[in-house]
This record gives structure tokens, C-alpha cells and sequence, in this order.
């Protein structure tokens, strides 16, 4: 690293100390919404009657082991079209770190020592991998009433957990450019054995070094001067159109996949045979700026500054004229005080890709419901009432990016659930079921939202009242080979609707270490409605008083939700 440091270290370092949650980007598990992996057919099993106030009553204790797996992510439109994971924590899978600053930018007197922030496009590629085991107890009594059966019971459920985001294949890219991608010299002889060193660099490189000029630190190039032109390191590289005896100093060279042009770079001013209009586009294999043109908007656009190489003009006696040394010289100065790449702002910020991991207990859930048996008990309805108490691990960082929490991070939840089946078969059970739930509002500590930021869940940390609601839904088509045992086809709808997010202040303190930069809670909330359109079969077999089940389900479309992949097998015994 180098000295030229700004005080972000330890004053962010301090802020960011808390409890931060991304918002709730994954699916329900298996059973961790509905109680039913397959048709209830005891609820149809005749029980003996008994007169007067009586009560029989049954206790069921399972056990179930799970796989989770996620690739990739279903876009923002309810549909098949996928993205990678990462969009659904970050936005975006592509991106620059000052897309998650104010404005999506980075003045160059903000970051000196790191123009990298604004200029190296990172690639992150993760994977979400999750193994753990559920545990489940019911007891439930029973009873008879004006010619029906009913039931009572109370029920509870425990996740343990061990999660991992991780990056699979090693295809992603953190790191981004580094002075290779964007800056180079070497030596060229173009004629009269005259040899001199040449350069070619990345505007938008050039654009983010800065420059001291009477002890006050400025942009290296000024794309608008108060005398109508374009200014590098101090010197005005434009000229006319018909000016082609000594001016311009550089040139432009476009390159769509940011590719270094074919040497040689140093040509003479005659070879230029295009314009650099305004915004950027160029007309020639070579171009010119053109003095009197307002490049305010070029400076404005980091794409399209990085798809323009400056090299330089070479005068009639085949050397660098003065200006282009003068560039060169203080363009090597600048990078001599800048870091050598975005890891170091990594290492600066804390901001930590590398821990995903995560394991323990999840949240506990209790349910009380209320059933009867209709129509001859061809028919059974469930009313049920859960709470979820937050059990698991409170998430105790702000600054790994990658982490999921083992449960809600200590908001309680509150559902309400209906469901029904129907005997309509010997061999065929139809089922279905649907819960609402309310998760309440808890204060966290989330990544500073700023206003006009495109990427999220990156910055300083603030508090925030956060809460959300989401409801599931499934409906099974159960078989039987008799009353043991059968295997079940199903889908499952889930729907939640976007984080309501309170911030508590209304300005924060941004990584360039900028004071009362101003927040936006949209820039969190926006994409964080997801849909899911998940599938799932399975087979159950009942041996006496134990019972095996097991299955598989998977996302196959969906909106802002990852491509969920279950397996699963459950082991029970009814007392």
C-alpha cells in the first residue's frame, strides 16, 4: 500500500462494528413454512369413540436431514431469464465499488490514493450451498363432538444449519484491473534512429489520478476549462479540425472491449483522421479532441471513457513534444501515491467478500391448531397460529458481504395458516395449504443506502426498522399403494412483498469519508418483492409406529428469488 492515506480506516472501521442482514433473498426450507410432506391419511384412521368428555391422544417426534443448492438467480421479471446469484444481495453482478457511493461516483479529490474504486469492474460469482437437519414434535389430541371428529394439538420445529457462500468454480473476478489493464509504456523507434518512450493509457484511468498544483490536490484532467478546452496534467490536448501541423498533443483511440490498441502508438498529428465528439464517440481509427468542445459529458461517463486509449502525437522530428512528456511525467508521478489494486481498499474499508459460512441453530418455530374431520371425514380442515421465536445466532458484522443469517436475526414472526384435504380416492389424496406471515419490525444495522447508489448492501452501517410479510402456498396430488405407503407430486407458491425499511438517520458518512452524504431507503428495497414457482415430489412409507419420507423439489421460475435445489429425508415415530 501506499502512504497517501485518507482517515477512512478507523473512523469506518468504528462505524461499521454491528449487526447487519441482507434482506431475506432465499426461499422457505423444506417443511419450514407448511406442516405436510405428504397426505395426513391418519386423519382418516377410524379411532375408537368414547362416551362423554374423552380425549385420546398421539405424540409424533421426526427427524429430517437436507441439501440446498443455488446457482443462480431468476431475474427481476416473474419468468425463467436468470442472472447470477450475487444479484440478488448486490443488484448487480458486475459492477464498480463507487456505484455504491453517492450518485454512483467517486470524485477524484474524494479517493486520490485510489482511483480503483471508480475504474475496476469486479465480477463476484457465488454460489449458496446449505446442509443441515430439522427437528419436529407434535402432540395432538383428539375428540369427538356432535358426530365429528376434532383435534387439538400444539407443534414445534427446529432448523440447525451450516451455510456456505461460496465461489465453486473460482469463476469469479475481484479484483478487477490493476495498472496492466489500463496503463503501459514502451519504447518505439518510428524513424531517423530516434527512440522514445510512448505511452497509452485508459481514459478513465487517467481521469481518476490526481495531481498536486500549488499544494492543492486536482483532477489530472479537466474536460472542460474555463477557456473551452481539455486539459491533461495541465495541458491542453484539443485542437481545430484543420490543425494538423503540430497539434494535437494525444490522440484517441477507441477500443469497445478495452483492449490496448496495436502499437505503434506515437504517430505524427497527420495520421488523425476522426473526431471525439462530446459524449465520446469517435469517427476515425485515430482522433482528435476538438478545441471548443464542451467534454463535460465525456467526463461524466465512465463507460464510455473506458473504451478511449490516449496516446501521443510525435513531432515532424519523430519525439514526444513537450506537452506529451509533461503528460507522461506526471501521469508516472500520480500512480507512484496510488494502491496497487481494489484489494486495498478491501483491507482499508474491512469489507470482506471471503466469509459465507455460517452454523448453528436456526429460529424456533410453535404453532397451535385446530382441526375437524366433514362429510364422513372425507374431508379434514386445519386453522393453525405460529409464532417464530428468534433463537438463532444474532448476525454480529456488517462488513462480510456474503453472509446469511441462520434465521430471522432476532425479528419474531407471526403467521396465520389454513389446510385442507380431501379423501376423493382410495389411491388418490388431494391436499393443500396456505400460511401468511408477518415478520416484525426489529431494528439492524444495514450498509448505508445512498442516494443515486445502483449497488447495494456495500457501505458504512447505519440502523434501520426493518420488517417484512411473505405468504406460501402448496397444493399436493398424494398416490397410495394402500395406506402405508405412496409418493406425492406438489407445487409451492411463495410470494413476499419488499422490505419496509425505516432508516434512523437521514445522512451518513460515506467510505471517501465525505460527512452528510445523503441516504435513500429505496436503493435497499428496490427488487426485494421475490416470487418463487417451486415443484417437488416425493415417497413416504409407514412401518407400524415409524414412518420414512424423502424427496426432492426445485425452483423452475420465479422474480428476484435464487434457483433453490432440495433434497431431503425425514425419519418419524409416533407414540
Amino acid at each position: 500500500m501506499k502512504q497517501l492515506r485518507l482517515p477512512v480506516i478507523l473512523i469506518l472501521g468504528l462505524m461499521s462494528m454491528g449487526v447487519l442482514s441482507a434482506r431475506e433473498i432465499r426461499t422457505p426450507l423444506p417443511l419450514q413454512t407448511g406442516w405436510y410432506m405428504y397426505y395426513p391419511v391418519s386423519y382418516h384412521w377410524e379411532r375408537e369413540r368414547c362416551e362423554g368428555d374423552c380425549w385420546s391422544w398421539e405424540t409424533l417426534v421426526e427427524g429430517m436431514g437436507y441439501y440446498r443448492s443455488s446457482d443462480v438467480a431468476f431475474s427481476t421479471c416473474d419468468g425463467t431469464n436468470k442472472v447470477p446469484w450475487v444479484n440478488l444481495i448486490f443488484g448487480k453482478s458486475d459492477f464498480t465499488l463507487a456505484e455504491a457511493f453517492p450518485n454512483a461516483t467517486v470524485p477524484v479529490t474524494a479517493l486520490p490514493n485510489n482511483p480503483w474504486v471508480s475504474i475496476s469492474t469486479i465480477s463476484p460469482r457465488f454460489e449458496y450451498r446449505e446442509a443441515g437437519a430439522m427437528f419436529f414434535a407434535s402432540c395432538t389430541g383428539f375428540f369427538d363432538w356432535c358426530d365429528a371428529t376434532y383435534r387439538l394439538g400444539v407443534r414445534g420445529r427446529l432448523p440447525v444449519r451450516d451455510i456456505e457462500v461460496s465461489d465453486v468454480c473460482n469463476v469469479g473476478n475481484l479484483e478487477g484491473e490493476t495498472l496492466h489493464d489500463v496503463w503501459r509504456q514502451h519504447e518505439e523507434t518510428p524513424g531517423a534512429g530516434v527512440t522514445d518512450r510512448v505511452f497509452a493509457g485508459r481514459l478513465d484511468f487517467i481521469s481518476h489520478l490526481a495531481r498536486v498544483v500549488d499544494s492543492t490536490v486536482t483532477p489530472m484532467v479537466n474536460f472542460h476549462t474555463s477557456t473551452n478546452h481539455i486539459e491533461i496534467a495541465g495541458q491542453a490536448v484539443d485542437s481545430a479540425v484543420s490543425d494538423v501541423n503540430g497539434t494535437p498533443y494525444v490522440a484517441g483511440i477507441y477500443s469497445a472491449d478495452q483492449s490496448f490498441p496495436a502499437v505503434p502508438w506515437g504517430k505524427i498529428p497527420s495520421t488523425i483522421d476522426g473526431l471525439i465528439s462530446a459524449g465520446g464517440s469517435v469517427s476515425g481509427d485515430r482522433n482528435r479532441f476538438v478545441s471548443t468542445t464542451d467534454y463535460t459529458a465525456l467526463g461524466a461517463d465512465a463507460t464510455a471513457q473506458s473504451t478511449l486509449f490516449i496516446v501521443p502525437s510525435i513531432t515532424s522530428g519523430l519525439i514526444l513534444p513537450g506537452p506529451a512528456n509533461t503528460i507522461r511525467n506526471a501521469i508516472d508521478a500520480a500512480i507512484l501515491g496510488i494502491d496497487d489494486s481494489i484489494i486495498d481498499f478491501y483491507e482499508e474499508t474491512g469489507l470482506s467478500f471471503c466469509n459465507g459460512r455460517t452454523k448453528g441453530a436456526g429460529d424456533l418455530d410453535v404453532d397451535l391448531y385446530f382441526g375437524r374431520n366433514w362429510c364422513n371425514d372425507d374431508i379434514w380442515t386445519d386453522v393453525s397460529f405460529g409464532i417464530r421465536f428468534p433463537t438463532a445466532k444474532e448476525w454480529c458484522t456488517c462488513l462480510e458481504l456474503l453472509k446469511q443469517p441462520a434465521g430471522n436475526n432476532k425479528h419474531y414472526e407471526a403467521r396465520l395458516g389454513i389446510a385442507g384435504g380431501w379423501d376423493m380416492h382410495r389411491y388418490v389424496k388431494l391436499m393443500a395449504d396456505f400460511t401468511y406471515n408477518w415478520v416484525i419490525k426489529h431494528r439492524e444495522r444495514l450498509a448505508a443506502p445512498f442516494y443515486g447508489a445502483t449497488v447495494k448492501n456495500i457501505g458504512p452501517c447505519i440502523d434501520a426498522e426493518v420488517k417484512w410479510d411473505y405468504l406460501v402456498a402448496h397444493i399436493d396430488l398424494t398416490f397410495f399403494a394402500n395406506d402405508c405407503c405412496g409418493f406425492d407430486v406438489g407445487y409451492e407458491a411463495y410470494y413476499k412483498r419488499c422490505d419496509n425499511i425505516c432508516l434512523c438517520q437521514t445522512t451518513a458518512r460515506d467510505f471517501a469519508n465525505r460527512i452528510d452524504q445523503r441516504l435513500d431507503a429505496s436503493v435497499l428495497t428496490q427488487n426485494t418483492n421475490r416470487v418463487a414457482h417451486k415443484v417437488r415430489t416425493g415417497f413416504f412409507t409407514q412401518l407400524g409406529d415409524c414412518s420414512v419420507a424423502g424427496g426432492w423439489s426445485q425452483v423452475v421460475a420465479g422474480k428476484n428469488c435464487p434457483r433453490d435445489t432440495d433434497w431431503y429425508l425425514k425419519l418419524g415415530v409416533r407414540f
